[in-house]
């Protein structure tokens, strides 16, 4: 589904996290099964809103409606073990990671609405 230069948008509100320490908490992304975690680099305005959640140690990160990312890489654990390869995080088998940056231009997708 994920491919370098294929555009991502994020059409709502996403809550994520600046703590890559989270991906091995089994509430958020665990490590078993077949999971996607994605590393998006941002560029405009993100707001850290961890002084106001009941649970600060998420180091939660919200993104504003209509994110416009770029795929840059997707590496699959199962063929490069199970150590991201960005964060050095063990994320166990079964886990994809897409590396994407935010384009300030506005994808593809968003130029068609």
């Amino acid at each position: 589904m994920y491919h370098p230069g294929a555009d991502v948008v994020l059409w709502g509100f996403t809550s994520t996290s600046s703590s890559p320490d989270m991906l091995s908490n089994p509430m958020f992304c665990g490590s078993h099964g077949d999971r996607v975690t994605y590393e998006y680099t941002v560029r405009q305005m993100a707001y850290v809103i961890n002084e106001f959640s009941d649970f600060p140690i998420e180091n939660e990160v919200l993104l504003e409606p209509m994110c416009c990312f770029t795929v840059k890489e997707v590496v699959n654990l199962c063929t490069f073990g199970s150590v991201l390869p960005h964060v050095g995080v063990d994320g166990g088998a079964g886990l994809c990671l897409v590396a994407a940056e935010q384009d300030d231009t506005g994808c593809e997708v968003m130029k068609m609405t």
